[in-house]
């Protein structure tokens, strides 16, 4: 009899948009650690998107599908996976520690303005957001139904606290490491090393350099069909499914054009919008120490 698929030793649980992607990328290439292709499960966060984003948000709500996808790792590999719905979901943390109580929690934190004007610049480079960024707030936070794929979170996957409260609760300081996305851009090495020697591998088998924010970099169609296209959700799946990385990357550069001029950031938005996180970033910066204080500096110049 083959012996049980154990499950995952370590998961990167969040935020969208704070670098989960680079970090998971990086930790891909540890040859002690083993995580899978595909990033995102959402199995222990039990998401259910609406029926239009099903093909770009792949939940894995079956045990057996969900361990298949370990399989391949080598027996003395640590395995781990990411899925940012993880910190936002309420109750992921007590289901994580419930099935694997040892588990190691890596959670990257980013200025909350900067989260969530990242994830709307994502959706009007989609094409499905066209409101301003203020506006495309509050229609979301007025929408009765939330959720996963049902509504777009914008402002509250940013209420950092109350998140890692979640886990502090069910989980020991010990088995949870914050990274912070300002010391991922200024000194990613350092906090790579770091978060190996947090899982317990040798940072010295990591592989300098690595994967860059490529992906994830802001672009839009160079012209209206390439838009259009862009917008189907299907061809995008497809597209994801069948066509090889580097090929999709080589696409991207001929028929996406990167020097489009992308969203701003007024400075009133910004005020009004750090105003509202300012609570939630005392009461983090009160469970986290002095480190916590880097996420008030944004990135993005307001105009």
């Amino acid at each position: 009899m083959n012996n049980p698929v154990p499950w995952p030793g370590f998961f990167i649980v969040g935020a969208a948009k704070a670098g989960t992607t680079f970090v998971w990328a990086r930790l891909r290439q540890h040859p002690d650690l083993f995580l899978p292709e595909k990033k995102e499960f959402h199995y222990f966060s039990r998401v259910t998107p609406a029926a239009g984003q099903r093909l770009t948000i792949q939940a894995v709500p079956d045990e057996g599908k969900y361990l298949r996808h370990f399989q391949p790792a080598p027996r003395t590999a640590l395995t781990g996976e990411a899925s940012t719905s993880y910190l936002w979901e309420p109750g992921t943390a007590r289901r994580i520690r419930e099935c694997v109580p040892e588990a190691r929690i890596l959670i990257v934190l980013r200025n909350a303005v900067d989260r969530a004007f990242s994830h709307y610049r994502m959706d009007v480079a989609l094409g499905i957001q066209p409101l301003d960024f203020q506006a495309a707030i509050l229609e979301d936070r007025a929408k009765d139904e939330k959720g996963w794929g049902i509504s777009h979170l914008y402002f509250e996957l940013g209420l950092y606290a109350e998140q890692i409260e979640r886990y502090l609760a069910v989980f020991p300081k010990s088995q949870i490491q914050v990274l912070y996305a300002p010391d991922l851009a200024m000194q990613p090495e350092e906090v790579l090393s770091s978060v190996c020697t947090f899982l317990g591998v040798d940072p010295a088998r990591l592989s300098p350099g690595g994967p860059s924010g490529e992906d994830n970099a802001y672009r839009i169609g160079r012209n209206m069909l390439v838009r259009w296209l862009w917008r189907q959700q299907a061809l995008r799946y497809a597209g994801l499914r069948l066509v090889p990385k580097p090929l999709r990357l080589a696409l991207k550069r001929r028929w996406m054009d990167p020097s489009h001029e992308a969203p701003a950031i007024d400075s009133r938005t910004s005020a009004w919008l750090a105003g509202l996180y300012e609570p939630s970033q005392k009461r983090l910066e009160t469970l986290l120490g002095p480190e916590a204080h880097c996420l008030r500096k944004s990135r993005f110049a307001p105009v």
